[in-house]
């Protein structure tokens, strides 16, 4: 019955006979058996309260012990980001087979923590634990966004090895992904090749790894060459496509697949593709364009639509616009940092410092806390460093900020004109204002 209820989409419902059922077991001196727990508990991701319920539940009756309830519970705070719970979980878990190492793993590359990932792969492996698909596409993820080429060129070796590379197009596609995301097309493209079994998530990838590299004429020929074949591009096809001729410049060209994919496709636009367009005019400084874009959508214009809108008012200066994007977002999420950021960032280029100090103080009124935001790079294809922006905390900060300053001199002394314009610090403690070279 609570799979009935599961399957035709009545949470509450399902809930409602899980309790009656516990109910009528604790009556009994009986306790539910691991498989009802193991069948609602993906359901709990967006019922904070009900997951806790059942966690207590399964608590008290000793039956967190079970794998498959300890590996349920793990997937249900990872789902709903909450790391600490996850991982308190699996370190009390008696048992860890591979799907409890797997769950981790993902929801460390879920948050963005691909150190962890890393290292709970090398502990999987140090347990005797055999990684399966899904442990080596939720790592290469990782390998992905980080941009670890040598970390991903690794386990590429160990994939093979494993006998897993041919068997399953997940850890394929997961691998293109990767090399794609860390620009190494070639190697990508190499992957796809080999792909026995392509599917749509296949030919999605690649031409993806192409236009993310700035290939757009690439991505473009592999989505008709895809079609040649028989395979029927899908929404993801057409995100992959119309970010191609974003990142290309290409407008005309994603407005023409953009207008088409519904009439010659049968692909319903969502949000998401109209984000795209509103990205690629933003791009080319046609922001009035994009406004008038933003305000024909037929559906409600979501944070990635309004996001790429104010990234690009930002960078062509627009204050006037850049306000009503920023407006729109906060009001959409207020407590996400990143749009007070740009909007004070907009501020900030044009030397409107009352208006920053607002950004700030609104800030602090509401609550919100900018987490800062890092990148990685590899060095001498073994090492992945990770900074932020003025970071003071890196092991070497001071030979970093010499060479920095050797490198300034230079060029210089080569001709070169830096735009020197002001920054206003508005996120540390002291607020203060410095001339730094960009561009």
């Amino acid at each position: 019955m609570i799979s009935g209820f599961l399957d035709s989409g009545q949470t509450h419902e399902a809930f409602d006979v899980f309790r009656e059922m516990a109910f009528q077991c604790c009556r009994e001196a009986q306790s539910l058996s691991p498989v009802s727990l193991t069948m609602i508990l993906p359901a709990c991701d967006s019922l904070s309260k009900s997951g806790l319920e059942i966690h207590a539940y399964a608590y008290r009756r000793g039956m967190q012990s079970h794998t498959s309830v300890s590996n349920a519970l793990m997937a249900m705070y990872a789902k709903r980001g909450d790391r600490e719970r996850a991982d308190k979980v699996f370190q009390e878990s008696p048992e860890k087979d591979v799907v409890s190492w797997n769950t981790m793993i993902s929801s460390c590359a879920m948050t963005n923590d691909f150190d962890s990932a890393f290292n709970l792969f090398q502990e999987l492996l140090a347990d005797g634990i055999r990684p399966d698909e899904y442990s080596y596409s939720s790592v290469l993820n990782g390998c992905g966004i980080s941009a670890h080429l040598r970390q991903g060129m690794a386990l590429h070796g160990q994939i093979v090895k494993s006998g897993l590379y041919h068997s399953y197009p997940v850890v394929q596609n997961a691998l293109m992904d990767a090399y794609g995301k860390c620009g190494c097309t070639e190697y990508a493209q190499k992957v796809f090749d080999e792909v026995d079994a392509k599917d749509t998530i296949s030919w999605n990838t690649i031409i993806s790894s192409y236009g993310f590299n700035t290939r757009p004429h690439e991505a473009i020929s592999l989505f008709h060459e895809m079609q040649e074949l028989g395979f029927k591009p899908n929404r993801v096809t057409f995100i992959a496509l119309l970010s191609a001729c974003s990142h290309a410049g290409l407008i005309d060209k994603g407005l023409h697949y953009f207008n088409t994919m519904r009439s010659h496709h049968g692909v319903v636009p969502d949000v998401d593709h109209y984000a795209c367009i509103v990205d690629s005019l933003g791009r080319a400084g046609q922001l009035d364009r994009a406004h008038q874009f933003i305000k024909d959508m037929p559906i409600e214009p979501d944070d990635c639509v309004w996001g790429a809108f104010l990234s690009s008012c930002r960078i062509h200066g627009n204050i006037e616009l850049a306000e009503i994007a920023a407006k729109k977002l906060i009001e959409l999420d207020p407590q996400h940092s990143g749009y007070w950021v740009l909007l004070s960032n907009v501020y900030a280029d044009a030397s409107r410092w009352s208006d920053v100090a607002h950004v700030r103080a609104a800030m602090k009124d509401t609550g919100v806390i900018k987490c800062p935001g890092f990148s990685w790079i590899e060095i001498g294809g073994s090492e992945v460093h990770r900074f932020l922006t003025a970071d003071k905390f890196h092991a070497r900060c001071d030979d970093i900020y010499l060479a920095l300053d050797g490198l300034t001199e230079q060029l210089i002394d080569e001709g070169y004109v830096p735009l020197l314009k002001p920054r206003f610090v508005v996120f540390d403690q002291e607020t203060e204002k410095e001339d730094v070279i960009v561009g």
